[in-house]
């Protein structure tokens, strides 16, 4: 590798970038297997990272499905123009700390492998969606165009409220890098199930009061991009309170790939919300973006290449 930014930044086949940070508020886990984890079966893959956090990802499809202590009902699911990744010819294999699935081919010209890896040796997972066009461009394939939507739902369920934003405000929208989400415990404006939140679902106060965090599932935060990338969010909104999407439209000219690629971090720690910057979570975000630390352990030669 000659260099982070021809790794991360290069529109037709480098890696875009889209980084989930999250933090547990009551349960402060340890190096013991078996902390927080729940409901694990046969169809699930089971690594702790270097925190000692578990991840529970699905065979079929890749997502996370409840992480530690219900932090996800279900994350990290993957669409590529609107079709569902999940290759239903064999389920994902383990080698070391990585996950691989698929290739599954989508929508007809996308040949799309999921490979995920959990450290031993550091707190996160990290996500590697590879898409490559193996069609000649044309009208069969929208001529190279590709929708890639992320996201699924928060074990915070009704409780899901938005503390903080990259662009200062308390919304979701494709102009942010990221932004932090939480379950809370006390709501001093609009009944707790009703998810009334300002300016649309996701904001973290109710009438201009701030809405005390620090509930009982882990606190959130996605960082979906970074303002050099040439390839930025198209999309990104809560949906039905407690579900996130983000989406990246590109085009891959026949024969190349792209490498979409997620860290999600769950993270132990004071949870006061009522001073975001002084936790841990924004300094973690950052440095996953630059790629700072192990964020590149694991990958091939042609990964980094790419």
């Amino acid at each position: 590798m000659d260099g982070v930014s021809k790794t991360r930044f290069s529109i037709l086949t480098g890696i875009v970038f889209s980084v989930l940070i999250l933090g547990i508020g009551s349960f402060v886990p340890n190096a013991s297997a078996g902390s927080g984890c729940f409901d694990v079966d046969s169809g699930e893959f089971l690594l702790f990272d270097g925190d000692g956090f578990c991840w529970d990802i699905d065979k079929e499809d890749g997502e996370v499905d409840d992480g530690t202590e219900d932090a996800f009902d279900g994350y990290m699911q993957l669409f590529v123009n609107e079709d569902f990744f999940s290759p239903s010819s064999t389920d994902g294999t383990l080698s070391g700390r990585t996950i691989t699935i698929g290739p599954e081919t989508l929508d007809g010209c996308f040949e799309v492998t999921r490979k995920i890896f959990v450290p031993d040796n550091d707190g996160f997972a990290r996500w590697l969606e590879i898409i490559k066009n193996i069609c000649e461009v044309g009208p069969a394939n929208g001529f190279g165009d590709v929708n890639i939507n992320l996201g699924g739902n928060l074990g915070s369920d009704s409780s899901t409220i938005l503390q903080a934003s990259s662009s200062g405000d308390l919304l979701v929208t494709a102009a942010d890098d990221w932004f932090i989400s939480d379950e809370s415990r006390i709501f001093p404006g609009p009944d707790p199930g009703s998810c009334s939140f300002p300016g649309g679902a996701g904001a973290g106060s109710a009438g201009g009061v701030k809405v005390q965090s620090d509930g009982f599932d882990p606190t959130v935060t996605t960082v979906i991009s970074d303002a050099i990338a040439p390839v930025q969010p198209t999309t990104a909104f809560y949906v039905n309170c407690d579900s996130v999407e983000w989406s990246f439209d590109t085009n891959i000219p026949a024969g190349e790939r792209i490498i979409i690629m997620t860290f999600v971090v769950q993270s132990p720690g004071p949870r006061d919300k009522a001073d975001v910057d002084a936790q841990g979570d924004v300094d973690v975000a950052n440095d996953l973006r630059y790629l700072k630390g192990h964020a590149l352990e694991g990958m091939s030669a042609a990964e980094l290449r790419d």
